[in-house]
C-alpha cells in the first residue's frame, strides 16, 4: 500500500526564548569573564600606579613622570578599559538576542514561499519574503548547549527554476524548539519530485 503523505500547507516556525537559551548563556559567561578580568586588571593598574607614586616620593616627583611603572600602569588601564568595553558590547548583544525571540517564519509549501517577520532593537519590524520551487535540503545545526535544551537552527536549501537554469538560496531559521521534528515535517510534506534537475551555475 502506497504511503500517503500528510497534507501540510503552512508550517509556522518561531524563534523562542528557550531557543535562545544557549546563545544567551554563552554570552553571559563571557560577560562575567570580561567583568572579572576587567576588575582584576583595574586593581593591578591601581597597585602599579600606587607603587609608582610611592617611588616618586623617594626619588622626587620628576621620577613620577619618567617612571616605567607609571607607563606600565597606563597600558594596564587601557587593557582594563578594553575588557569593560567588551563586557558592555556583550551585554547589548545579549539584549539584541532577546529581540530575536519574536522571529516568525511561515513556510508555504504549496505556494512555494517563506515569509519571515523579525523585530530588531528597539522597535523595528522587518518582513522578508523568498519564493522557491522546491526545498532540496533541510539541515539541523546545534551547538552543545542547543542539544541540552533541545533547540537549534534549521537551514534550508531552496531551489528556484528559471527558463534555462536554476538558482539555489540558503535560508536559516534560528533558535527554534525541536528542529529535528521541524525538518522531518517539512521534508515529509514535500511532494515527490519526478523531473530532471537543472545544473546550477
Amino acid at each position: 500500500m502506497e504511503e500517503v503523505k500528510p497534507e501540510v500547507n503552512v508550517i509556522e516556525l518561531k524563534s523562542t526564548l528557550r531557543g535562545l537559551t544557549g546563545a544567551i548563556v554563552t554570552k553571559m559567561v563571557w560577560l562575567v569573564i570580561s567583568l572579572i578580568s576587567g576588575a582584576l586588571t583595574l586593581g593591578w593598574a591601581n597597585s602599579t600606579m600606587v607603587s609608582a607614586i610611592a617611588a616618586s616620593q623617594k626619588e622626587g616627583y620628576a621620577y613620577l613622570f619618567s617612571s616605567p611603572s607609571k607607563t606600565d600602569a597606563y597600558f594596564v588601564y587601557i587593557f582594563a578599559f578594553v575588557l569593560f568595553a567588551t563586557a558592555l558590547f556583550i551585554f547589548f548583544a545579549a539584549i539584541a538576542d532577546i529581540n530575536k525571540a519574536h522571529e516568525v517564519n511561515l513556510v508555504y509549501l504549496k505556494e512555494g514561499k517563506i515569509i519571515c517577520t523579525t523585530y530588531s532593537f528597539p522597535f523595528q519590524k522587518v518582513v522578508r519574503q523568498v519564493h522557491f520551487n522546491r526545498i532540496m535540503r533541510a539541515d539541523v545545526y546545534q551547538k552543545s548547549l542547543d542539544r541540552v535544551f533541545g533547540t537549534g537552527t534549521l537551514g534550508l536549501e531552496l531551489i528556484t527554476y528559471t527558463n534555462a537554469d536554476s538558482e539555489t538560496t540558503d535560508w536559516s531559521i534560528p533558535h527554534i524548539i525541536d528542529p529535528d521534528s521541524a525538518r522531518e515535517t517539512i521534508m515529509s510534506a514535500m511532494p515527490e519530485y519526478t523531473g530532471v534537475l537543472i545544473k546550477t551555475s
